[in-house]
This record gives C-alpha cells, structure tokens and sequence, in this order.
C-alpha cells in the first residue's frame, strides 16, 4: 500500500507540480490552484507511504512502530490537522519542547509564545532556508489565532463539516506555497497572470483524473473493501510497471 501510494500517485502528482511550477505565471489561474493541490498530495502520499512502507518492513521483522498519519486532510480545525500529519515529529516538539517550556499551564500568552517557538524549531526542522522559517511562523500564528477565538466556540461547531474541512484545507494550501518556496504561485492563484496557456490547460485535463482520485482518497470518508489481500499482487504489478516506465524518483523527505 505504501508503495502504490509514492509510485502511483505522489511521482504523478509531482510530475504535474512539476511542469506547473516551472513557470506559474504561464500556468496562470488554474494551473497555479492545480498544481499547488498536486503538491499537497504530492508530499502527503510520498511521506504517509514513505512510512507505510516503514511500519510494513517493521512488522515482517517483528516491530510494531507508531502510526504517522491519520486521515490529516480529514481534519476540521488546523489543531486536528496537526495532530494527524506526521504525527511522531508533533508528539516529539509536544514532549520534549511544548511541555518543557510550561505548555499552556502559565496562561493563554505564555501559550502563545511557546507554540511560536515550537513552530519556529519546526520550521528549521525541515532547512534553514527563509521558506521553511516563513512556513513555520505561518502556522504558529493561524494556530495562535484559531485556539483563541474559534476552538470550542458554539458559533463554529455550528458551521458545517464540510465548509469547516475546506477552510482547513485551503489554509494548509498556502501553507504548503510557502513550504515549496514558489511565492509566485499566490499572485498566480489570484489570477493576475491570466488563466493559464493552452498547454496548461491540456496537462491539467490529462492529470485531472488522477487529481480527483487524490481528492477522493484524501476527503472521503475511508471504505472497508473487500478482497484487498487479492488486490496486492495487481497493485504489485502496477507499481513495478510504474517505476519501469519513470525510473526512481527520491522520497520528498529524504532531504529534510
């Protein structure tokens, strides 16, 4: 599963990022928006089946290691979605950072001033580059934000599921611009360089499907299938097929 997971659908999202971010202001409108979601599935399947592939391997060799993603793109708050996505990293800042340094036992302000630290730590976790410090920030601040005036007031539990999954969704969006370091891809998803080239508008129809299929997988509720011990073998197949035909592509998290 991990490895359907980095060889059929992160190495095709990223081959679609790829042309996109090549040059945004040719990809314009929609190539901007639909490269930037390829992007976030792009490095959700490459590392969830990066880890997959470790608790498989794990478990043949007899250890049973922590699951490190949950659904994350299921989640309704920003809070949720943190305590989902890589989920071994946020239990490390939590226990050895957050904690330490008082947590949320001194108050809403001292709170707020170590969640900052935790997420400056987290930005330079990934590179000491200014994207991954902006990145950083950027959360710690709409994290700031949403445990003071949104979580756990009436008025947002009010707010349908799925009004509240896409706010989330689209906050970690841009956040995932910054992550990439392509800040022209905002002036671009706001439309100032037009809607995009025809050329741009053909790759987005030729990866349009396995983008829905991205979507699907990642906001559906789950589904119990049966025969998935049957499906092994074909999925076996397509992923040797697959990495025959494009070759090796790294683990987008090999570098951090």
């Amino acid at each position: 599963m991990g490895l359907g997971k980095k060889l059929l659908l992160a190495d095709a999202m990223g081959r679609f990022w790829a042309k996109m971010s090549l040059s945004l202001p040719a990809a314009g409108l929609a190539g901007a928006w639909l490269g930037l979601m390829a992007f976030s599935f792009q490095i959700f399947f490459d590392f969830s089946g990066y880890s997959d592939m470790a608790l498989g391997l794990g478990k043949a060799l007899g250890f049973t290691f922590p699951e490190n993603f949950d659904r994350p793109y299921r989640s309704l708050s920003l809070t949720e979605f943190w305590r989902r996505w890589h989920m071994t990293l946020t239990t490390w800042f939590k226990e050895y950072v957050y904690i330490p340094l008082g947590g949320s036992r001194k108050g809403a302000v001292r709170r707020d001033i170590n969640l900052m630290i935790v997420w400056m730590l987290t930005g330079l976790w990934h590179g000491a580059g200014w994207n991954f410090v902006l990145w950083g920030l950027y959360f710690g601040v709409l994290l700031i934000l949403e445990k003071r005036f949104l979580l756990n007031r009436p008025g947002c539990q009010r707010i349908p599921s799925p009004l509240r999954q896409a706010g989330m969704y689209l906050l970690v969006l841009l956040g995932w611009g910054l992550f990439a370091g392509k800040l022209d891809v905002f002036p671009a998803m706001a439309g100032l360089y037009g809607l995009g080239t025809a050329q741009t508008m053909l790759d987005c129809l030729s990866y349009l499907p396995m983008l829905l299929l991205c979507c699907a997988i990642s906001f559906l509720p789950a589904v119990r299938l049966p025969g998935k011990r049957l499906a092994v073998p074909v999925l076996m197949i397509l992923c040797l097929a697959a990495l025959a035909a494009q070759g090796y592509a790294p683990f987008v998290y090999f570098q951090f």
